[in-house]
């Protein structure tokens, strides 16, 4: 992984890179705050194939 796409990446998630220990607590608490909005399991679509010709 390219050190521009590891900053980009904790830029886009909020995560301070040069951050104190004080910080990880809340940043701990707002990641399980948005993990809640997530659905636990995902099932993928099944696709019906018509194949009558």
């Amino acid at each position: 992984m390219a050190a521009g796409t590891l900053f980009e990446a904790a830029y886009v998630l909020g995560l301070p890179l040069l951050g104190g220990d004080a910080n990880v607590a809340r940043i701990k608490s707002e990641a399980q705050a948005r993990l809640v909005l997530l659905p636990g399991r995902v099932r993928p679509r099944r696709l019906e194939v018509n194949d009558d010709f």
